[in-house]
């Protein structure tokens, strides 16, 4: 019977695996293969000619290695197995797959997505978001179901370089800049590519010049060097401690603007003195993007949670089926929603920090 073990790795350019019977015996040496689902997942299969399936199959160890191809002799992973099975190696953890096509005639029905923020949700703290993916990874990595799906404030190219600060999953769609960008990731090309779809219909209604020459003049508004502005989206500093005061000098901007049918929304994220507002199309926003992945995908909007921390996360969690706000959540936010919570009927306020609440919650749902 086939036993499967899937290497997430960015390290590696050619990883290899040895598979080994017995101690002493090398059984081969080869390439992994690319799995076109994540990126840099890959894959090697061992086949046992003697078993028939994974129920009637007689469990027997199997021990391998990884290493890259070119140097075979620096051991990247090592473990002992009992096989056969579907197995999973991402943060140098090992994951046993309880959730795999390869393993049930008919896999769970519960269909979902999280759909969440990255910074100050799901990540915050190394310990949760462990925790999280040690759920995540044998339950529902490989389930076409369950959908994980990150909607950040970050440009495409700020979340390219957390592959140097963290090791993490890389999502089949990625809904980047409040919205203005969704990314599908491209297993052929090993490669996330533009939504054209989306990223035309954000156009409409909207224009760079004429929004930079209205906002380019607001004092308290500085440039956000770390994340520049582009053709879909402005992005500043916020130099003022009460942010939601200040907003209502920026409604006769956004009243010219529409005169000339330009419609914009406005989204602040950040914490005290240090505020990062962008200022989009109104056709943008993570909720609208989420809800246009829905659609793609054929996910109903209550098989979908919405994870986040400030305001910009906003339209996210109010155009899920149910929206959560972590524990760590902006005070603002938390206070907003404790005296709403009888409109907001969709919203939970999480008792957990980080990706905590997001385990917490896919717990729940699995159980």
């Amino acid at each position: 019977m086939l036993t499967r073990v899937y290497y997430f790795t960015s390290s590696l350019s050619r990883p290899a695996i040895s598979w080994f019977t017995d101690p002493k015996l090398q059984t081969y040496i080869s390439e992994m293969k690319r799995f076109p689902t994540f990126q840099n997942l890959y894959y090697s299969d061992w086949l046992n000619q003697t078993a028939t399936d994974f129920k009637g199959s007689p469990k027997f160890d199997l021990s391998f290695e990884i290493c890259d191809l070119s140097n075979p002799k620096e051991i990247k992973f090592a473990q002992k197995l009992e096989s056969p099975g579907i197995f999973c190696i991402f943060r140098k953890s090992f994951f046993p797959i309880k959730n795999h096509e390869f393993l049930r005639e008919k896999m769970d029905d519960k269909a979902f997505i999280f759909f969440t923020d990255l910074d100050d949700t799901l990540f915050g703290n190394e310990e949760y978001l462990q925790e999280f993916y040690e759920h995540w990874i044998p339950n529902c990595l490989f389930d076409v179901q369950k959908k994980l799906i990150y909607t950040t404030g970050r440009s495409y190219l700020s979340f390219c370089k957390l592959e140097q600060t963290s090791e993490i999953i890389y999502p089949e769609y990625l809904i980047c800049s409040n919205g203005t960008e969704i990314y599908h990731f491209d297993g052929e090309t090993n490669e996330y590519k533009l939504d054209q779809e989306w990223n035309e219909n954000i156009m409409i209604n909207w224009n760079h010049d004429l929004v930079l020459k209205e906002f380019q003049n607001v004092s308290w508004l500085l440039p956000n060097h770390n994340s520049p502005h582009d053709s879909k989206s402005l992005r500043f500093y916020a130099e003022h401690e009460d942010i939601q005061e200040k907003l209502k000098d920026l409604e006769e901007i956004e009243a010219r603007l529409a005169k000339n049918e330009i419609f914009i929304s406005i989204y602040y994220s950040g914490h005290e003195k240090k505020r990062m507002l962008d200022v989009n199309s109104k056709r943008a926003g993570k909720g609208n993007a989420s809800l246009y992945l829905m659609k793609k995908m054929g996910f109903k909007p209550e098989w979908t949670f919405g994870f986040g921390d400030s305001n910009n996360d906003l339209d996210l969690i109010r155009k899920c089926g149910k929206g959560i706000l972590v524990g760590n959540s902006q005070k603002e936010l938390l206070d907003f929603f404790t005296k709403n919570k009888d409109v907001e009927t969709n919203i939970h306020i999480s008792e957990f920090n980080y990706a905590k609440a997001l385990l917490m919650e896919l717990k729940r749902i699995l159980d």
